[in-house]
């Protein structure tokens, strides 16, 4: 078998592991989608559930402030406002903080940098709602790794056919 025809067996071999890659990390981001859906439920059946009236929302849901509004954005259905995040990230069990509404101001900003949530004006003058990004972080990440523009150059005609008769049969 010439090294040509092992090139050509290694670009198909790379094409099928890219989409299967591509697949796995869509797959990876419905899951945390229903996980991120999960804890919203949890918490709020947590606080249904509870009869003591000074109870919060069960701990260890969220790891801390940029995880608790992933969740948010996440298991949200619509785009939110900060202070719409801070009230879901407070239901989540974060522990309180002096000046959460600047914290989540924080975070957002972060994450619009990562392109993990997008501002979307909801046809009103004033601030942006957010919401979470398809594939986020994932796609941001595939692309850092597998961009888009870059390609194989073909291999000019009087080279491969010289590949071709140098691998040639005997």
């Amino acid at each position: 078998m010439s090294n040509y025809l092992v090139t050509n067996k290694y670009k198909v071999d790379l094409g099928a592991a890219i989409n299967e890659l591509q697949r796995m990390e869509a797959e990876h981001f419905e899951m945390e989608t229903r996980i991120a859906k999960q804890k919203k439920r949890v918490a709020a059946l947590y606080e249904l559930a509870d009869a003591d009236d000074e109870g919060s929302a069960p701990m260890g849901l969220v790891q801390g402030i940029t995880d608790a509004c992933r969740t948010v954005f996440r298991a949200a259905d619509k785009p939110l406002y900060p202070i719409d995040v801070k009230n879901r990230v407070e239901a989540l069990g974060l522990p309180p903080q002096q000046n959460l509404l600047a914290s989540v101001h924080t975070v957002i900003k972060r994450l619009l940098i990562a392109k993990e949530v997008e501002a979307v004006h909801l046809g009103r003058v004033g601030p942006a709602a957010y919401r979470s990004t398809p594939f986020g972080r994932f796609k941001q990440a595939h692309d850092a790794r597998y961009p888009r523009e870059r390609t194989v150059p073909p291999v000019p005609d009087h080279v491969e056919d010289a590949m071709k008769e140098t691998f040639k049969k005997k």
